[in-house]
């Protein structure tokens, strides 16, 4: 539960108790049956609401103190029957209960040790809570300097929020005054029983001599790995554990499954990707029902480790490991080989064989320094792109391949970029460093740079597609630990490169392409609308991700742009100006109509989709229904191309004889919950579909590039292996 709702929740019950209506309700309890505490549930306590139900108190270990000594001291809280107050997290519900000593200057005062708390389950929320009867005792240290004879004074600050049938805060300050004395500290004997209980009987300290590990193993999965040694063994016995967290990193709510590995254990926890905790330690109690070592009643042990990203060691071998990568690789190639044909990188792939074409008759050292400059321009970029995804991952921010896509001012400025150099290759105006062509007649310093934008380009162009093979490389790529995570992706940049970079360096292969002459022309300008066609793709996605306003000042500006290319290329060729007017005037016009005819006002698919939502897909499937998932974006072309494979008559057919739910995951701008699902299975971009079959643990992951008879063969194989008709 988000701060805000709980401090609603908090106000809701103080209105209503002083008006005297009928309070937000709490949660009630409902403990694992694995916990051995019972709770008697008896009338509620008659205490004025204007009281504390809950009676806090201060306990010392001493009755007086030492100057450098360390003493204990803790605080006592009791509930009356069937209350409760939540633990210093509370889970998805309540708030947590906080405590806060005030001392003079140069006192430490180490964390304080809570006990276990119990588990309270209402629906699909769970909150951690004390009972009856609650110490939590605390160590402090006075400083050296303290002069004996005099009384220091200890106040502590204590708020919580108690529930029953209502709930509503309390809080209270207790304090103390202690003699100093340069003798040992006298003992208070019932409250040293009392510290000295909870020190022996409640959370304990991880043996030294055991194994713990942490692991994130894709965004939203940890792996606690937990090993004792030989001299000290985990019990065999233990047949549950479970984990609290000491903040919200871990989604109490989702479930917690462990399993054995050799004399050790490994727990699956979910992270909650809207944490607000910071670092990157996970850092709780493991508690088990039974006890963790056969010849000490510990049944809880303190945790707090440092996550590691990547995959659990131990899980492959060094040599399946070096072959995963070396397919891996393999993939990768292949994919950035493919994207040379995606609709994303065509219209640069036009302009790059008419700069070959320029170049045919020229030095062959330069043609090859151009596709050196050209690749390294590619390498350069996706380096930087990797670069920075690992970053966000190191920090606990996961995004997926194309995310530069997922923010509408990245989007414009592609946009700009592509529609102006769509302009050029139109004959609207003229670059003279010819930053677009493999070589060129400018200057070589000029050339080299816009060999190596060019590259640049390419790559930024790419991350909207998801070439097949491509997929499974990106979402392995991005879950690997870093080296090896650049190697892979350093694969997919020299995929996406190699066709130029080869035939700079084998200029005899030039030969298969036509001679220059006046046709250059003509197919110069059909690239150029090419690029137009990209402008208009890349405006489509805005339309999903800014106002109405924002769009019309979007077509503003690219009006501006075209108004200021045609001054630019009427001061070129003044002579020409009549013609250019006529030609410009009429391109403009175009331009904007096809924009607002393009785009319809509302969805004509086929198929009516809902939003997805995990919590959609258990409900639907609980109905014992066939659920279809399309994860897309609108930047994604490949997303776009699968769309049609839903047109099909016979599709629709299926689809609406089985009555199968249709969810889609839209991706275009960022979402934490996507991108959480789509590492589940390995993935960080998109097309991802899905079809989820009622009583299956795991759905059917269709292909990338989609088609009509895919999905109906995908829908009648199940239906033929549920035995239905």
């Amino acid at each position: 539960m988000t701060v805000t709702v709980r401090i609603f929740f908090l106000f809701c019950n103080l209105f209503f108790s002083l008006c005297g209506g009928a309070p937000v309700q709490a949660t009630e309890s409902s403990l694992p049956k694995e916990d051995e505490q019972a709770i008697v549930e008896t009338a509620a306590s008659g205490a004025s609401l204007k009281e504390n139900v809950v009676e806090a108190s201060l306990i010392s270990g001493v009755r007086s103190i030492q100057p450098g000594t360390p003493f204990k001291i803790g605080i006592l809280l009791k509930m009356p029957p069937g209350w409760h107050i939540f633990w210093q997290h509370s889970g998805d519900l309540g708030m947590p209960t906080t405590i806060d000593w005030h001392a003079p200057e140069g006192f430490i005062i180490k964390p304080g040790l809570w006990p276990t708390p119990l588990v309270i389950q209402e629906d699909d929320q769970i909150s951690y809570a004390y009972f009856n009867e609650t110490p939590i005792a605390f160590e402090m240290t006075p400083p050296k300097t303290l002069i004996p004879g005099q009384t220091i004074a200890l106040s502590v600050a204590i708020s919580w929020l108690e529930c029953k049938d209502l709930c509503r805060p309390g809080q209270t300050t207790l304090s103390v005054s202690l003699p100093i004395s340069d003798s040992n500290p006298i003992p208070d004997t019932e409250g040293s029983f009392i510290l000295e209980k909870i020190q022996n009987e409640g959370p304990q300290a991880l043996p030294v001599d055991w194994f713990l590990a942490v692991h994130r193993v894709n965004p939203t999965d940890l792996v606690l790995k937990i090993k004792g040694s030989s001299h000290t063994p985990i019990n065999k016995n233990i047949e549950k554990i479970y984990f609290y967290p000491f903040d919200d990193k871990i989604t109490p709510s989702a479930h917690q499954s462990f399993e054995r590995d050799g004399d050790g254990l490994v727990l699956h926890l979910k992270q909650n990707l809207s944490s607000t905790a910071t670092g990157d330690r996970l850092s709780g109690l493991l508690y088990t029902s039974t006890q963790w070592i056969d010849s000490a009643s510990v049944n809880t042990l303190i945790i707090d480790k440092e996550i590691i990203s990547g995959p659990l060691p131990g899980s492959h071998t060094q040599s399946s490991e070096g072959h995963s990568l070396l397919v891996l690789m393999m993939l990768a190639f292949a994919g950035g080989l493919l994207l040379n044909l995606m609709p994303c990188i065509f219209p640069v792939l036009g302009i790059k064989i008419l700069g070959f074409i320029h170049t045919a008759q020229e030095d062959p050292k330069k043609v090859r320094q151009h596709g050196l400059v050209f690749t390294l321009g590619v390498l350069v970029s996706f380096w930087i792109l990797t670069g920075l995804l690992i970053a966000l991952r190191a920090s606990g921010d996961y995004l997926g391949w194309g995310f530069q896509l997922q923010y509408p001012e990245f989007v414009f400025a592609l946009m700009a970029i592509t529609f102006l150099f769509g302009l050029n290759l139109m004959g609207v105006f003229e670059i003279n460093t010819r930053l677009l062509s493999v070589g060129g007649k400018t200057p070589e310093n000029a050339g080299l740079l816009g060999s190596f934008f060019s590259g640049t380009l390419t790559t930024v162009l790419s991350t909207p597609c998801a070439a097949p093979f491509l997929a499974p490389a990106l979402g392995a790529g991005l879950m690997l630990p870093p080296g090896s995570a650049f190697t892979v992706f350093t694969a997919i940049a020299s995929g996406l490169a190699s066709p130029y970079l080869l035939l700079s360096f084998f200029p005899s292969l030039l030969r298969w392409l036509p001679k220059p002459g006046a046709w250059m022309e003509t197919f110069r300008h059909v690239m150029g609308f090419l690029l137009m066609a990209t402008t208009g793709f890349l405006f489509w996605i805005l339309i999903a991700q800014v106002s109405e306003r924002k769009l019309l000042a979007v077509i503003g500006a690219l009006v501006l742009m075209r108004a200021a290319a045609w001054a630019y290329g009427k001061g070129q060729i003044l002579d020409n100006a009549p013609k250019s007017l006529r030609f410009n005037t009429a391109a403009t016009l175009l331009l904007l109509l096809s924009l607002y005819a393009g785009f319809p006002r509302k969805d004509m698919s086929p198929l009516s989709w809902e939003p997805w939502t995990r919590e959609r897909v258990t409900e639907l499937l609980a109905q014992k229904r066939l659920v279809y998932v399309d994860f897309t974006a609108r930047w994604c072309a490949t997303c776009q191309t699968n769309k049609h494979a839903f047109d099909s008559p016979k599709v629709m057919k299926l689809f609406k004889e089985l009555n199968i739910a249709t969810l889609q995951g839209d991706w275009t701008n960022r979402d934490a919950h996507i991108t959480a699902a789509l590492a589940e299975f390995d993935r960080a971009a998109v097309p991802l579909d899905l079809l989820y079959i009622p009583g299956t643990e795991k759905p059917v992951i269709l292909p990338n590039i989609l088609m009509s008879h895919i999905l109906v063969d995908t829908i009648e194989g199940v239906q033929r292996n549920k035995g239905g008709p």
